[in-house]
């Protein structure tokens, strides 16, 4: 194998390497996004609208405390809330509900 073909498959090397490592803000939302775990099956959302007012209600059927953060599209995310068995809490929103997570 000639030198000019070792050089060309190791730049062609180097170049797949650093295209395969993320960049600092690629790792950041993939870090976020792991974070934010889905809620047990014994956890319930029910959305809907009362008097104009958009809401969702979480409830925790499980038989342990469970954490739940109800997050908003184009809106404000409630705060982190620690729901024991039984409980539940209400989040009032503008905006679109996209998901409740585990935080």
């Amino acid at each position: 194998m000639s030198f000019r073909i070792r050089a060309a498959l190791a730049t062609a090397a180097v170049a797949g390497i650093g295209l395969l490592a993320a960049s600092p803000a690629q790792a950041a939302a993939v870090e976020a996004i792991s974070t934010q775990a889905a809620l047990p099956g014994c956890v319930h959302t029910k959305t809907g609208i009362i008097s104009y007012t958009k809401m969702v209600k979480v409830t925790n059927n499980c038989r342990y405390y469970v954490r739940a953060k109800v997050i908003i599209r184009a809106g404000r995310d409630s705060s982190c809330k620690s729901l024991s068995p039984g409980r539940s809490f209400t989040h009032r929103y503008t905006g679109f509900y996209q998901k409740t997570v585990s935080c």
